[in-house]
C-alpha cells in the first residue's frame, strides 16, 4: 500500500475575507482620499467591501477575528 497523502489544508475563505478587510481598513485610515483607489487595487468597490463587512459583521467568529486583526495591524 503507498504511503499516505498529506494534503494541505483548502485556504479559509473567511479567513481571507478578514485579512483583506483589516488590512484595507488601516490602508483606507491612513488616506481616505485614495479609498477608491485602494479598493480597485484589492479588486473591491464600495458596494463589494460593504457587503464583505456585513458577511463579517454577521458572523461572530468572523467579527471576533476582524477585530483581533484590526488591532494587530
Amino acid at each position: 500500500m503507498p504511503p499516505a497523502r498529506l494534503s494541505t489544508p483548502a485556504p479559509d475563505p473567511g479567513a481571507e475575507k478578514v485579512k483583506t478587510a483589516a488590512s484595507l481598513a488601516k490602508e483606507i485610515s491612513a488616506d481616505p482620499e485614495h479609498a477608491d483607489d485602494l479598493l480597485a487595487r484589492h479588486g473591491l468597490d464600495r458596494d463589494k467591501l460593504g457587503d464583505m463587512m456585513f458577511e463579517i459583521a454577521s458572523n461572530p467568529e468572523l467579527s471576533n477575528a476582524y477585530e483581533a486583526a484590526r488591532r494587530a495591524v
